[in-house]
């Protein structure tokens, strides 16, 4: 006796073999079934239906595979054209803004906006629309006051100054705020048409170094040590200094492909590189020879000037998928091309692990019922046909 366990929606039910089958005691039931279009139409039902599955499957990790790089651009937005202020009749932008995302610490979690240590700010700020990516990553963009007119260059400009009296309470509150974050090491996460600002310096080696986030500032600890970036001629201990100034230098260039008739204009292009140097300088004139804004832990008043300077480069072409690789090129031990690989061969392998997971359960539930037990509970055979799906 022969019998075969079913999963189906109808009922389970059993085949009974004759007593004088062959040696194997299958041959008879296989003619049973072969001659019976309700068993053989289930066969061939499921052997379309395993096909279909698995050619589905290639061609969704063909497609994500290929495309893994292009995945990221949920974490940007597309760039922008820019015009110079008298081609506004182009209709593209004139106006570049300077867009800021919460401070952050290299030594604590905590973020915060730039309100809170008394920044430069401007009150009714309205947050942007970013990227899917920067929601889930809690990014919360919004205006700043850092705002430049398109291939027009500045050599001073003063955004405001923020003081710190004695008598005052709330400002000595801030000032002592601004001296933890100086410690903690808050920087700021400025994005300029999507792209992030960099802070550059060179190296002892004479090498371009570039850094995400811009920093606030450096602390000199009462024994001399330096924390972060504090290079200075003549350095004080216990004492603060502020980077209250700031060179931008914005790189702009044209497009291999045509996006916008304003590209292929002289006084047009869009944005492809953005880095900045951060100064302390105690002057509202962008004076470089002034000495440095500094103050130490027991200082109760200060003014504090925040100016930046900007200036406008022009630099080759580049297209719309390549304009984010000289963010790599600057940093230490870190290669594109190898970024690149490791993200690729991460999306593969979690797309096999959920490819072999499916297959898995579409083989185990065809086990179940294409297996023919016999009277003993032992595996007897399968169906004709059936693949893969007899493999034990």
């Amino acid at each position: 006796m022969v019998i075969k366990q079913s999963t189906t929606d109808s009922a389970n039910y059993t085949h009974i073999s004759n007593a004088a089958n062959t040696a194997s005691g299958l041959s008879p039931f296989y003619n049973d079934i072969g001659g019976s279009g309700r068993g053989s139409g289930r066969v061939e039902k499921r052997i379309t239906i395993s096909m279909f599955v698995m050619v589905t499957d290639i061609l969704i990790l063909v497609l994500l595979s290929t495309s893994s790089i292009r995945a990221c651009s949920l974490f940007i937005n597309p760039r922008n054209v820019f015009c110079r202020t008298d081609a506004s009749e182009l209709k593209n932008k004139t106006l570049v803004e300077v867009f800021a995302n919460h401070l952050d610490s290299t030594e604590f979690m905590l973020p915060y906006d730039d309100s809170y240590f008394n920044f430069c700010s401007i009150a009714d700020g309205i947050s942007i629309r970013t990227s899917l990516g920067h929601n889930l990553l809690g990014d919360r963009i919004r205006s700043s006051p850092y705002k430049f007119q398109f291939r027009k260059d500045e050599s001073c400009h003063h955004v405001c100054t923020k003081k710190y009296e004695s008598s005052n309470i709330q400002q000595q509150k801030m000032l002592q705020r601004l001296m933890k974050g100086i410690i903690s090491n808050y920087q700021h996460y400025w994005t300029i048409d999507s792209l992030p600002v960099r802070t550059c310096y060179i190296s002892a080696q004479n090498e371009e170094i570039c850094t995400f986030g811009v920093p606030i500032g450096c602390y000199i600890t009462k024994n001399g040590e330096t924390k972060h970036l504090c290079n200075f001629r003549e350095k004080r201990n216990d004492t603060f200094y502020v980077f209250n100034h700031i060179d931008f230098e914005i790189t702009y260039g044209g497009s291999q492909h045509r996006e916008s008739v304003a590209l292929h204009d002289e006084d047009c292009g869009s944005i492809s590189v953005v880095k900045v140097q951060v100064r302390s300088l105690n002057s509202d004139k962008c004076n470089y020879s002034s000495e440095a804004l500094m103050f130490q832990s027991t200082t109760e008043y200060i003014n504090i000037p925040f100016t930046y300077t900007i200036k406008f480069v022009k630099g080759a072409q580049n297209s719309w998928g390549s304009r984010w690789h000289y963010l790599f090129k600057s940093i230490p031990q870190t290669d594109i091309e190898g970024f690149s690989v490791s993200l690729s061969l991460i999306i593969i392998l979690f797309l096999l692990l959920v490819i072999a997971i499916i297959r898995f359960c579409v083989s185990h539930e065809n086990l179940t019922r294409d297996i023919w037990y016999d009277k003993n509970g032992e595996i007897a055979s399968c169906w004709v046909n059936t693949g893969f799906n007899c493999l034990k």
